[in-house]
């Protein structure tokens, strides 16, 4: 096992490994739950992917890695990633229109899934920068989606959407620091800006499993696995 990284990185990166274990029980809760079945599949899905996601970025970022293992482990957390914007797009389909996208938007985003995978997960070589590409897909997807479930609180009052206005604050205050790439502070460890933003998403994620909960359990069926 190679040696830590040390300072803010460190704070980052443990932050994620914090993030994704608080992920982990809302994963069993909603698999557990009654509820509309493919509705709670979905939300666990995503939390899952969520989960696995951020403790991977613990994984890259925490052990100062060889160039080649780092290369290796982008190339397998970009597929998580990815699945995990693919995975909130079907699961806002399927909430927004009442059943699973048909075979023409299916096969649109697997094959955007799949194109824009592999230029981030080759960036390296291909002389891109793989983080832009997944942030141009993931609000190419994630806009629209949260749309849909912003529409589903104010035109149809459902109480899971209407939860997800308390994970906009935190992702707003985390996305400007992200943004000016300044800011920080020490609370027992150092926080840098990108240590504030990843903080913030502690915050927004955990907002989003209450917020899964409560559409499954508003689900108004008693279906259980």
């Amino acid at each position: 096992m190679p040696p830590f990284v040390t300072g803010a990185e460190l704070t980052t990166a443990f932050v994620d490994l914090l993030t994704g274990l608080v992920l982990l029980p809302f994963v069993f809760v909603l698999l557990s739950m009654r509820g509309e079945k493919t509705r709670k599949n979905l939300w666990a899905l995503f939390m899952g992917l969520l989960s696995l996601g951020n403790i991977g970025g613990f994984l890259i970022h925490a052990p100062a890695w060889s160039e080649k293992t780092t290369f290796i482990a982008w190339f397998f957390l970009y597929a998580v990633m990815y699945a995990l914007l693919v995975s909130f797009a079907f699961l806002a389909w399927y909430r927004y229109y009442g059943k699973l996208p048909g075979k023409v938007p299916s096969a649109l985003l697997l094959g955007s899934f799949l194109v824009c995978y592999l230029l981030s997960a080759l960036s390296d070589l291909i002389g891109i920068n793989g983080i832009v590409v997944y942030s141009v897909y993931g609000l190419a997807l994630g806009l629209p989606a949260m749309i849909a479930f912003i529409l589903l609180a104010v035109e149809r009052k459902e109480k899971g959407p209407a939860r997800f206005v308390f994970i906009l604050p935190p992702l707003l205050i985390g996305a400007v620091f992200e943004v000016i790439q300044k800011g920080g502070f020490t609370l027992i460890v150092p926080f840098d800006h990108n240590g504030i933003f990843h903080l913030c998403l502690l915050f927004a994620c955990s907002f989003l499993g209450l917020a899964a909960i409560e559409d499954v359990k508003s689900s108004g069926k008693t279906e259980n696995i």
